[in-house]
């Protein structure tokens, strides 16, 4: 049953304030088909993250100087025949797919990339293999400055648990920046059977994440992202009704009312960073009844905007964070620079200031700056005010950053130095 108007009126006005935190939910833009709503919608609701298909660059640049704090994701779109080949060699198939990501007009405009998508299904090989693609690509990309997340395992996986305590899995869950997960239901996102009534608060398909996430070793517990969530028909086994998206099952407000209630319930678990609506703008007539175009936007928006909390930070898990802050032009003698001391202790490598200060552990957070502009340097000291992340800046030419970081590395101080002669 869906809200009246004057009830849905009701329910905006009584669930304000009712979020300890930004509300949670994102989209997830297929393609750019409504550019300006598309932006104006990002810029006054200021979504957690949003994740595209399309990479219009001039868009997400756009999008990125009316809503800083929005974390874009991108993911290049593979065919599934084509990715269940090349996962094979999964140390392969993470360099093919970077080299395609980086020969995007600019790759940098997204904060964060995609890997393959729903590739880890009910085969234990398969889980191993994806797990040293994880790693590839986060290696790969953190040494083109970029960030990875990992997983994004479709929705009701894995289907053993138990699959995410697999090493192949851990090493490379730990080297990822975020991890990704799918979530649906049908015919409502909060049908009483697809919840488990032996673990109250945890799901077969919404919520599962409750169940896998807590299974996870502290070096893996990275922020998650449930980069699709909604109402398909595919997720339920048990009387899927009507077929398709939440426009074969119920109205714009009976939707919202369900997103509320997942909204409310990933306020429950600070390790969820956001999740993305599937889906916004698409060319392919197969996802037109998911497609949150019209009215569905209008009250999407209303709820972002009641929801915003300018300045109040995320909540992320408990361990240290460490991003290696580099220029955003680095020439090759300071990619030799960092090397070792990035392959030593396994930090997170950007180029822009603004994510540097943002995405940090629950425990603290450290940014070490490599030969900072004045600029840099002066909006860092000022976030650091705010923030109080520790600043650990490196000043001087690309030889004497080296000197210091390959004797940093050689004696296992991360930060911290004494003047090397």
């Amino acid at each position: 049953m869906s809200l009246s108007k004057q009830a849905l009126a009701r329910w905006l006005t009584l669930t304000r304030g009712a979020f300890p935190q930004q509300s949670k939910l994102g989209f997830h833009i297929n393609f750019i088909t409504q550019s300006s709503r598309m932006r104006d919608c990002i810029a006054v609701g200021h979504p957690r993250s949003v994740l595209a298909l399309h990479h219009d660059p001039q868009f997400w640049r756009q999008v990125s100087a009316d809503s800083p704090d929005t974390l874009k994701i991108g993911r290049y779109h593979v065919e599934d025949d084509r990715q269940a080949d090349l996962i094979r060699d999964p140390e392969n198939a993470a360099r093919w797919l970077v080299d395609r990501i980086m020969a995007r007009e600019d790759p940098y405009v997204f904060d964060v990339w995609v890997g393959f998508n729903e590739m880890a299904k009910d085969d234990e090989r398969r889980w191993r293999l994806m797990g040293r693609f994880d790693g590839a690509m986060a290696d790969l990309l953190h040494a083109e400055g970029l960030k990875y997340g990992a997983g994004s395992h479709g929705v009701g996986h894995p289907t053993v648990l138990e699959f995410v305590l697999l090493p192949e899995v851990q090493e490379g869950w730990t080297k990822a920046d975020f991890l990704f997960a799918h979530e649906y239901c049908s015919p409502t996102m909060n049908d009483p059977r697809g919840l488990d009534p032996l673990q109250p608060g945890t799901g077969w398909f919404t919520l599962r994440h409750r169940k896998w996430y807590p299974l996870l070793a502290p070096e893996c517990q990275k922020p998650l992202i449930l980069t699709e969530c909604g109402i398909d028909s595919g997720a339920a086994h048990w009387d899927p009704g009507a077929q398709g998206g939440w426009r074969s099952f119920t109205s714009p407000e009976g939707y919202l009312e369900q997103l509320i209630w997942w909204d409310q319930k990933l306020q429950e678990s600070p390790y969820v960073h956001s999740c993305n609506i599937f889906c916004w703008g698409t060319l392919d007539p197969r996802w037109d009844s998911y497609c949150i175009n019209g009215r569905m936007v209008d009250l999407l928006e209303q709820h972002l905007r009641k929801n915003w909390k300018p300045g109040v930070e995320p909540e992320f898990p408990k361990y240290h964070s460490h991003v290696l802050l580099v220029p955003q032009e680095m020439p090759d003698n300071g990619w030799s620079a960092i090397r070792l001391y990035a392959d030593t202790f396994r930090v997170t490598i950007s180029r822009s200031e603004h994510d540097a200060v943002l995405f940090h552990g629950g425990i603290s957070h450290t940014i070490t700056a490599v030969s900072p502009s004045p600029g840099r340097a002066a909006f860092l000291a000022e976030e650091q005010r705010k923030r109080g992340f520790a600043l650990d800046i490196i000043p001087g030419d690309w030889a004497r950053v080296k000197n210091i970081l390959d004797d940093r590395a050689r004696k296992g101080i991360r930060v911290g130095y004494e003047e090397i002669a």
